[in-house]
């Protein structure tokens, strides 16, 4: 039998999971791709770039045409010109690759892979590995191999100057004893490729380094399992306590004895699983009854850009575009106000005006998982030093109810998470997200917004679009007074 061309990507899938590999040559119809979107508008933002701030280079066409991009390659570096090349295809063997930037193809070549993450991965120095052992194959002299990512402390200054977005890493000498290892991956992927759908075990390869666009296949394949698996235990410890029931033979929570789980949290939680007893005590009362009225419920929505669109912001910074904020009184009364910049401009001085007046000097201001809201108040007082004094007051003044929620409250219905969107339905089951819109999480906000500021969007879409980000920001606040209340009543 004729052994399978791979392209690279297909490559880096079987090193994820052979599975995934067979399922990519085979079964392609199955993959569910509706997270990737955005990282890969991430990835072709950077890389165009990466190409601006590279003088007289050459792009190769033909996305999608490996024999075309091929023979447009091949002229160019046969030119002579030695011009630096983007996206050039190279073939060695049965393995194809499309490079990011080659500069000196006829000479002693520097190959660069351009990343959009703010630092070098794991995972890059074998995506570099196989690049370079292609095109050493293909018969380019790549002299040194560079990963280019994005520099996340810097400021983008306006105008369209990118120069300083993204940082060089040389990792030559790390990738050198890998690119030796690629011929065999490249056997033992075709191996796989021309045989019978691998039998592989769902686990934390799944997600790392990608999340596999294949899960739902292997979910359904799986079968149902227990109804309370052990992995629901939440955190770093959870995951290690989940490891020694399952070599300890355990695969339900609800079955395991409660000798087998630690006092504290992971007991609550594996109380309330099996018992199916909702777990409440007084301490959510006395922990909420120290906040000082009016209790003023806030949450953001932001927006990260990986090359940055506004003068003063950086790279993967999130600027706030969005804000609900729930006012409750000491008589019970509760009054709304929100911000919303759909105008396309940068909306991050507006909203810290708008909250500074909105928030006053006094009062408990209650988030959710509040480290978020701390950070982009203490980023929008170091850019806005007329607004600092009162945001830095802001900053002060804020309060955690996740926390509260995590030391006194358990509905196993949560299933080991105490994000609001798992508790709130345990609470108030007509406020379940799934009600919403379209938007319905903090990645549907920032397509929408995204969508929202886009030129071409139409004016009704645009509303619609308006509607749905309003009620999803405030059902975030109105949803932590539900949860205060319960925790109190």
């Amino acid at each position: 039998m004729a052994a399978i061309r791979l392209s690279k990507s297909k490559l880096i899938a079987f090193r994820q999971c052979p599975k995934r590999l067979w399922l990519e040559v085979h079964r392609p119809e199955l993959k569910d791709e509706s997270g990737a979107e955005r990282r890969l508008q991430a990835g072709h933002s950077v890389g165009d770039v990466a190409r601006r701030l590279v003088p007289d280079g050459l792009l190769v066409a033909h996305e999608g045409d490996p024999g075309a991009a091929l023979a447009e390659t091949r002229k160019a570096v046969a030119s002579g010109a030695n011009r630096p090349l983007f996206e050039p295809a190279f073939r060695h063997g049965d393995l194809f690759v499309r490079a990011d930037v080659l500069f000196d193809p006829k000479g002693a070549a520097t190959l660069v892979e351009v990343k959009s993450s703010g630092s070098v991965k794991d995972h890059h120095f074998e995506d570099a590995a196989i690049q370079t052992h292609v095109l050493r194959g293909a018969g380019i002299d790549v002299a040194r191999t560079h990963v280019a990512h994005v520099n996340t402390k810097w400021i983008y200054p306006g105008g369209g100057a990118y120069a300083g977005l993204l940082t060089e890493v040389d990792v030559s000498r790390a990738i050198a004893p890998v690119v030796k290892e690629v011929p065999t991956w490249l056997r033992d992927a075709q191996g796989v490729a021309s045989g019978r759908e691998p039998e592989v075990e769902m686990g934390a390869h799944c997600h790392d380094p990608f999340e596999c666009p294949f899960a739902d296949y292997c979910t359904a394949i799986a079968g149902p399992g227990p109804a309370f698996p052990v992995e629901i235990l939440p955190g770093n410890g959870g995951k290690a306590l989940a490891r020694r029931l399952r070599e300890a033979g355990y695969e339900d929570l609800a079955k395991v004895p409660a000798t087998k789980v630690p006092e504290g949290l992971f007991r609550r939680i594996h109380q309330a699983t099996r018992s199916g007893r909702v777990h409440l005590d007084r301490g959510a009362r006395r922990a909420i009854g120290e906040w000082a009225f009016p209790r003023y419920w806030l949450d953001f929505e932001t927006v990260a850009f990986a090359v940055p669109i506004w003068a003063g912001t950086r790279p993967y910074q999130q600027i706030p575009f969005q804000w609900s904020c729930h006012v409750e009184r000491r008589s019970g009364e509760v009054e709304h106000f929100a911000f919303l910049d759909l105008s396309g401009r940068a909306p991050a001085r507006q909203c810290a005006e708008k909250l500074v007046a909105t928030l006053g000097k006094r009062g408990a201001i209650v988030a959710y998982h509040a480290q978020f809201e701390r950070r982009v108040i203490r980023e929008l007082a170091e850019r806005f030093r007329g607004f600092a004094p009162a945001l830095h007051a802001i900053h002060d003044r804020i309060v955690d109810l996740e926390p509260v929620v995590k030391a006194h409250y358990y509905h196993r219905d949560m299933m080991g998470s105490f994000s609001i969107k798992a508790v709130l339905p345990t609470i108030a089951p007509a406020l379940d997200y799934a009600n919403l819109g379209e938007v319905q999480d903090g990645d549907g906000a920032q397509g929408a917004y995204l969508e929202a500021i886009h030129p071409d969007t139409p004016r009704e879409r645009r509303a619609a679009l308006k509607r749905d980000l309003e009620a999803y920001c405030a059902q975030d606040t109105r949803a932590m007074i539900v949860i205060a209340e319960r925790l109190v009543a």
